[in-house]
């Protein structure tokens, strides 16, 4: 397995590698065919005629490009503010000459004026062109042939005064050239935001971008990017309803804990997709600034909440992997405050890999070992690998009711890799809440069922009883040889009655644990189980999760069909709490118990007290550890011939005191070798007997325990029931009686 991590890691870390590199060839190209393209139009129209019709082919050619203009001459800089130098006919030669790639990214402490002088080829004139600026943290008056055409922000001498812009997606200004020589642009510009914004972290492209497009282009460019951002905004509001939905369930019920990672994980992917939005149609350079400075601690959550719901989901543990990115997440956020912003940076990335390794290497694994939902999750990876499969095989284009449609495959892939995760998640959590409902409602029915049919057992011997109560004292009076005949009756009632109990006692042998189920896990056990009528309010609890085993010995409230009623109550609530919610840890195990019998038997809206004492435990055979929380019932440990008691606490579950029960608390206990553990009802010692007739009490119970160290459990067992069989002597059994011994190997 952890071969098979770092594989997949390998693998993940190399395709991003790939892509980059292939991103970089195809930014190479595209500079390369941009540097081809571009054109002197100064040199162009002091050409002659021959070269100038070759020029007219390129620029043709050019103009059915996004770019239709670039300056490839210099730009004219100087610092300083006059409004003067916004003028054609200045003189500028005596100003500062500087390109494009000088120009880019440099810091000024004071306003500048830029100035371009160009000419244009006559393929522009009168042509509607689109004028677009980019700023990216500065502000800028732009003039054109001495005429003002936008501010934007407002240029300033110092940082106070200055009210920067951030346009990633500028708006377009109208122009059109009428001649095509001598046009001068001139732009006033201050950048001190970007000075400030380097020494916080945030900094973002150049100084400024200037395009002249095709008017007409760049309008359906505004319509589509608008289109876009609406798409954005709908994604945002998906994922902020499912983040507000998953957390209200996580609330209501939050033994689901896996609600509350999904619904972190949408948060996430809603703040990114609003930051896109944002991005896109703002142009407050503050608030982009603050965002996105805040994705860095923000970005983890898109990842990391379904790394701990997957370790949730199919380990019921958080793995230590998962620990390593939260300890990832706080070496970052300290390496920004007080390193170096690469650094924080370099360990995001790292962070973000690693958890979607992980992520991937969770879901292949439960796949292939076939655990309970993984097919689900397995749709994440397949699906994207399925539509570029499709979309590879569809023409580019297709026409639906007269429109054409363009068919990316990198799109379909991309929209399914973004949305295929979270929508699987919400696919999982709703059929797991559906499952969980079913279930519950089958357990209420049969419990509901079997409580209807004792009670109606018990009435319909009430009334009978009742009824031969009257009838029995009518025929004393008559005559003798009646009574004998309804005493026939009634001893053939009675053994209806007899039969109906030991049907109800095979009910509960049936819902008890197995014996030989049980000695699979625990060798060296037994079980003293005597109930004191039929049926029995004494019950014992098995199950085993993963390495730990759950054992438990509860005492219910009476004893016969009543106790047994509530045992039958006790025995499906822990079968839920432990084997359906998968909860292990003794003390959170009683708290559950507690509020399924108040709940159950609706005791917080009534005055019924019924309810029961209990000794529970987890037994790690692998770390030799045992965690032990009781009700009433304490726990007996003998290690070397000494006595070890564990007390319980002093309230029990359900009843009229549920509202004063502040939890149970749990002792963790180390093992050893050769260790006697012992659970028990109160029925062996309270068992009245011997020479006066008094009970066996607790004292003597322990010398006893202590006295047979030597034998196995099976004599052990053995020679309990003898004890007991000889001590009572004639007397009644007064109560149910259960004793449970387990063995250290």
């Amino acid at each position: 397995m952890y071969h098979l991590r770092w594989l997949l890691f390998l693998l993940f870390f190399l395709a991003l590698f790939y892509s980059a590199q292939g991103q970089n060839s195809n930014i190479k190209s595209s500079q390369d065919t941009t540097k081809n393209i571009r054109i002197n139009l100064n040199h162009l129209l002091s050409e002659d005629e021959k070269e100038q019709a070759e020029a007219d082919s390129v620029i043709q050619q050019y103009i059915n490009i996004d770019n239709l203009l670039e300056f490839t001459n210099n730009w004219k800089v100087k610092s300083g503010d006059d409004t003067l130098w916004k003028e054609p006919k200045f003189d500028d030669s005596a100003w500062d000459e500087i390109a494009d790639s000088a120009r880019d990214n440099k810091n000024y402490l004071s306003i500048v004026w830029y100035r371009m002088h160009f000419d244009i080829d006559s393929s522009l004139l009168n042509r509607p062109l689109a004028f677009i600026l980019h700023l990216y943290g500065s502000a800028a008056e732009v003039y054109l042939d001495g005429k003002l055409l936008k501010k934007f922000g407002t240029v300033a001498s110092d940082l106070a005064g200055e009210e920067a812009v951030f346009n990633a997606n500028p708006q377009p200004i109208a122009i059109v050239f009428s001649k095509l020589k001598d046009h001068v642009l001139a732009i006033r510009y201050s950048n001190f935001h970007r000075t400030s914004a380097k020494i916080s972290g945030f900094n973002i492209g150049q100084n400024f971008i200037i395009k002249f497009k095709d008017l007409n282009d760049e309008i359906n460019d505004a319509l589509l990017t608008t289109k876009k951002s609406a798409l954005t905004v709908f994604v945002a509001a998906i994922f902020l309803t499912l983040a507000i939905v998953h957390f209200i369930m996580f609330l209501y019920y939050r033994q689901k804990i896996t609600n509350l990672y999904y619904s972190l994980y949408c948060i996430g992917i809603f703040i990114f997709a609003f930051y896109t939005y944002h991005l896109v149609t703002s142009t407050n350079y503050a608030s982009i600034a603050f965002i996105s400075k805040s994705l860095q601690f923000l970005a983890p959550l898109m990842v990391v909440p379904i790394v701990a719901m997957l370790h949730t989901i199919f380990y019921q543990r958080f793995r230590k992997i998962l620990w390593i990115i939260i300890g990832a997440y706080g070496l970052m956020i300290i390496l920004y405050f007080f390193t170096t912003r690469n650094a924080a940076n370099l360990v995001l990335v790292i962070l973000m890999m690693i958890s979607f390794v992980e992520i991937l290497r969770v879901i292949l694994v439960s796949v292939r070992k076939k655990r309970d939902g993984a097919w689900i999750f397995a749709m994440t990876l397949f699906l994207p690998v399925l539509l570029g499969i499709v979309t590879s095989i569809l023409p580019d284009q297709m026409s639906f009711s007269g429109m054409n449609f363009e068919i990316k495959p990198s799109q379909f892939v991309f929209a399914s890799m973004i949305l295929g995760l979270p929508f699987s998640v919400a696919l999982y959590l709703a059929r797991d809440f559906a499952r969980m409902g079913k279930t519950l409602t089958k357990q209420i029915g049969e419990i509901t069922e079997l409580s209807t049919k004792t009670i109606r057992q018990e009435q319909e011997k009430k009334q009978l009883l009742e009824n031969q109560k009257t009838i029995l004292e009518f025929e004393v009076k008559e005559r003798t040889r009646e009574v004998l005949d309804q005493k026939n009756v009634i001893e053939i009632k009675n053994r209806e009655v007899t039969e109906s109990l030991h049907y109800a006692k095979r009910i509960q042998a049936a819902i008890l644990p197995d014996i030989k189920k049980i000695n699979q896990s625990l060798q060296d056990l037994f079980i003293l189980y005597l109930p004191k009528d039929i049926v029995s309010g004494d019950f014992y609890s098995f199950a085993q999760r993963d390495e730990k085993i759950i054992v438990a010995a509860a005492d219910c409230t009476g004893h016969g069909v009543a106790g047994a009623f509530m045992s039958i109550i006790g025995t499906a609530l822990l079968n839920q709490i432990v084997n359906e919610k998968g909860i292990t840890e003794p003390s959170e195990i009683l708290t559950q118990l507690n509020d399924g019998i108040v709940t159950s038997l609706k005791q917080r809206e009534s005055e019924m007290n019924e309810g029961m004492d209990i000794a529970l435990c987890t037994i790690n055979n692998k770390s030799k550890t045992l965690q032990y929380s009781g009700a009433n019932r304490p726990l007996w440990i003998i290690r070397n011939n000494e006595f070890q008691y564990y007390k319980p606490n002093k309230i029990p579950i359900g009843g009229q005191q549920y509202n004063k029960t502040d939890g149970f608390m749990q002792h963790n206990i180390t093992l050893e070798q050769g260790d006697s553990i012992y659970l028990f009802s109160d029925g062996y010692v309270d068992q009245f007997g011997g020479d006066l007739g008094k009970k066996f009490m607790t004292k003597k119970f322990r010398e006893l325990l202590l006295s047979i160290q030597h034998l196995s459990m099976n004599e052990q067992k053995e020679y309990l029931l003898n004890t007991l069989i000889k001590w009572q002597g004639k007397h009644d059994q007064v109560d149910d009686i259960l004793v449970i011994g387990i063995k250290i190997p």
